[in-house]
């Protein structure tokens, strides 16, 4: 005698597994949504800022180190105030011994002398100046934090995606290539939508940097690891936020459209989660960002980025600065040198839109908002699980 079978326990059964594939599917949803609230271009307006240090090397104990410590103090914490950089006098017997190593012998005659240092540890020596002289110490101080094309940098970085900065090389064919690529990736990211649904309204900001211009940006190109290197061939650097560098330096023929785009499409991206953190651990230049700057960003981005409910949500999602391990890479290019990039397929970071897209479109929810409607679509979502759950309880009852 065949056995006997219940169809209709195949019925409930694949009920219950339609059931139990919704609630899972948005159970994920709800995750999704909590955890990747913000692209990366916008998060970096709100992200902490990694400080870099000026040491003001004095031998101690003299009456006129004493005034010079007064005079250092008190410029620093006025020219400084609202900038990425700190300062104070250190005696030069209590200096870090890696410190130490990379600056060699110190002639104690020649102190005091002041060094920056770099969030990476790196030194740099500044020009000897008269540390008794206020006007000395407060020109060296605002020299550290601003030059003629970091003021460039700041003017657009908020208003356009991104700032790309091209170091031109000697080989003027190479820069002049270099340039176009740069253009042509530009303007194709315009329209393009983030995986936020937002949309790219305005296109990066190229700023060229000469040979000529390298003397009076020692220290910009310093933080950004350009003062050593061939002088033959163009370099491509890419700021965002409070002008952090995103993704490494490109060099000569490695510029180019796909590798401009891959890093261009980066910027859209949703939080660190889905995207390789070596690209997204980079320098940040030293540079000052003031109450004016931010007004600039609520206006142009519609958030505050000093926003203690933003901070403390991007604290939850253990962003790229602060814990840059959480989160795993998943995207294409991932440990893939720029030079290969031609091999891969079309990015599907962004989506394009219509050629008809121009830089103008209707205002889009502001990262303030974005919290709530995060916060109130997991509400929601979970709510939904938890139906779908009463719900399997009941029809188990049921059929007992």
């Amino acid at each position: 005698m065949k056995p006997s079978i219940r169809t209709d326990a195949f019925v409930k059964l694949d009920m219950k597994g339609h059931v139990l594939a919704v609630a899972l599917l948005m159970l994920l949803s709800a995750l999704r949504a909590f955890s990747c609230p913000y692209i990366i271009r916008d998060v970096g307006f709100a992200l902490p800022r990694r400080p870099y240090h000026i040491y003001c090397l004095v031998k101690g104990g003299s009456p006129e180190e004493k005034r010079i410590t007064t005079i250092f103090e008190s410029v620093s914490a006025e020219v400084l105030r609202g900038s990425n950089v700190e300062a104070e006098v250190v005696e030069v017997g209590h200096l870090p011994a890696s410190i130490r190593k990379q600056l060699g012998p110190i002639d104690l005659n020649d102190l005091p002398r002041a060094i920056l240092i770099s969030p990476e540890g790196k030194a740099l020596v500044l020009p000897k100046v008269d540390y008794t002289s206020e006007r000395s110490v407060r020109r060296q101080l605002e020299d550290v934090i601003s030059s003629p094309k970091r003021e460039e940098i700041k003017r657009h970085i908020v208003r356009n995606w991104c700032v790309v900065m091209l170091v031109e090389g000697t080989d003027r064919r190479e820069n002049e290539r270099a340039k176009e690529a740069i253009l042509r990736a530009s303007h194709q990211i315009v329209g393009a939508v983030t995986e936020t649904g937002t949309m790219v309204r305005r296109k990066p900001y190229l700023t060229l940097l000469s040979p000529q211009d390298r003397g009076e940006e020692r220290i910009l190109l310093w933080s950004l690891g350009l003062l050593e290197g061939e002088g033959e061939r163009p370099r491509a650097v890419v700021l965002f936020g409070r002008g952090q560098q995103i993704g490494p330096v490109i060099e000569g023929k490695g510029i180019n459209d796909r590798s401009m785009l891959s890093l261009l499409y980066t910027l859209g991206k949703a939080c660190a989660c889905t995207t390789d953190t070596k690209l997204l651990s980079g320098p940040q230049i030293p540079l000052k960002w003031g109450d004016d700057i931010r007004g600039e960003v609520c206006r142009e981005l519609g958030f505050d980025p000093e926003n203690p409910v933003l901070k403390s949500t991007l604290a939850m999602l253990g962003l790229f600065v602060e814990n840059p391990s959480a989160c795993r890479a998943t995207m294409g290019y991932v440990e893939t040198p720029v030079e290969k990039l031609e091999k891969e397929e079309n990015p599907t970071i962004l989506l394009p839109l219509s050629a008809s897209a121009t830089d103008e479109v209707e205002a889009e929810p502001t990262m303030e908002e974005g919290v709530h409607i995060m916060l109130f679509t997991s509400v929601v979502m979970f709510l939904a699980v938890g139906i779908g759950a009463l719900f399997l309880l009941i029809k188990r009852r049921r059929s007992l």
